[in-house]
């Protein structure tokens, strides 16, 4: 709060920004929490990001009980959601090619291999990154968690579900 206030350029502009900070703080929050999968470190950077701008920006705020302000705030969180989600998709996605540059096609010499791989490839993007990190880089369930921003509860049952997918995909194909 207080690197926010230091934006500020009123004392009177202060009290009414913490005013303002305090009124808004669980719209942003709750905003942020909707993209980034209820991860909290992510969505205090969001709301931090946000209010940053806001403070920038407090001399267009009029009416703190107006709906143009509620609009201003739900606007800036989304962006800033929306930042932070392309950044963190960003990440997961070169750690998802990381880990599939390790290995090549010739890597999967025997039909079963081939058979096992199409399976793999069969999964949503999200269970794949997780079973590659998991089987094939062998992080444990905190650096998954850490990498995706799923709590380590999400990162222990999606091995699982991707595990039956894999099942159900080598059935199919049978």
């Amino acid at each position: 709060m207080t690197a926010f206030l230091s934006l500020i350029d009123s004392p009177e502009s202060a009290g009414r920004f913490e005013a303002f900070y305090n009124k808004y703080i669980a719209l942003v929050i709750g905003i942020a929490k909707e993209k980034l999968n209820n991860s909290q470190p992510l969505c205090e950077e969001c709301a931090q990001e946000t209010f940053l701008y806001l403070a920038k920006n407090f001399t267009k705020v009029d009416d703190l009980d107006s709906p143009r302000t509620r609009a201003l705030v739900g606007i800036v969180a989304s962006s800033c959601e929306i930042k932070i989600f392309h950044r963190e998709f960003e990440k997961n996605t070169r750690i998802f090619i990381a880990a599939t540059q390790k290995y090549e096609p010739a890597d999967f010499d025997s039909f079963s291999s081939l058979e096992l791989k199409s399976a793999i490839d069969a999964l949503d993007d999200e269970l794949k990154n997780i079973i590659y990190m998991k089987f094939y880089l062998g992080f444990n369930n905190k650096e998954i968690s850490s990498a995706t921003a799923d709590s380590e509860y999400l990162v222990r049952k999606k091995p699982a579900k991707a595990l039956d997918d894999i099942k159900e995909n080598l059935k199919e194909d049978e």
